[in-house]
């Protein structure tokens, strides 16, 4: 049943960097926001990256 629980994270982090992207979309030019927006992102892949392996 471990499986479970790990695929319930796993959504959640793809949710959390789809809405990264969408936000990261709407930022325009506020560098230091998209800056923000991308190492969130980063941080949420290497995250999902683990879960995987």
């Amino acid at each position: 049943m471990p499986a479970v629980p790990q695929q319930n994270e796993r959504v959640e982090l793809a949710m959390k960097i789809l809405d990264c992207r969408q936000r990261l979309r709407r930022v325009g030019w506020d560098l230091d926001q998209a800056e923000r927006l991308r190492a969130e992102m980063e941080r949420l892949e290497r995250k999902l990256r683990e879960i995987d392996e």
